[in-house]
């Protein structure tokens, strides 16, 4: 009983993060604990905020130990903040506050969110 009521809890926190975002923004990560605060972009396009919420809300759990390598990125959507790993065809995300769990961004979710990073961070 409690998986399921956590998994509900953790989906409407997401669905809520995305409700009122009007802005995202995206750090480059040196590790785990030290950001590259002069990397920040600011997101304020609704479409590319889109890009990103809707990764983030469309991500799966994956079961098992977490042991990720120092993230690529850190992305703030509204109130919440997430570690971000890309890869070519995949991602993951990380809830900051709860750094046992991460989820895997869908494949169509990864390219959305890769395409913006290689557009707009190079």
């Amino acid at each position: 009983m409690k998986k399921p009521m956590f998994l509900l809890l953790f989906a409407l926190l997401l669905s809520a993060c995305s409700a009122n975002v009007v802005e995202v923004t995206l750090y480059e990560m040196n590790s785990f604990s030290d950001v590259n605060e002069d990397s920040a972009v600011v997101i304020t396009d609704d479409e590319d905020i889109s890009i990103f919420t809707k990764a983030v809300n469309g991500a799966k759990k994956q079961s098992g130990i977490v042991d990720m390598d120092d993230p690529h990125f850190k992305v703030d959507i509204g109130e919440e903040s997430y570690f971000l790993w890309t890869g070519p065809e995949s991602g993951t995300v990380m809830n900051t506050e709860d750094t046992h769990t991460i989820y895997s961004l869908s494949p169509r979710a990864a390219g959305q969110v890769n395409d913006w990073i290689r557009v707009h961070r190079d």
